[in-house]
């Protein structure tokens, strides 16, 4: 999977930023996410996908 795919908000930089080495998590309860570092910063970033969003 290559960067810039996934956007997720960051703390640190107080922007939604594109994820750096984007890892699928798929949790407990069947939803998929998205975790990965800020591409600014290098902040651990975290996003919750949609359900009707394909995993690639």
């Amino acid at each position: 999977m290559t960067e810039g795919n996934y956007e997720a908000y960051c703390f640190r930089c107080k922007a939604k930023k594109p994820v750096t080495n984007p890892e699928i998590i798929t949790m407990k309860t069947g939803m998929n996410s998205v975790k990965g570092t800020c591409s600014d910063c290098g902040g651990k970033v975290y996003k919750i996908l949609p359900k009707d969003k394909k995993t690639e």
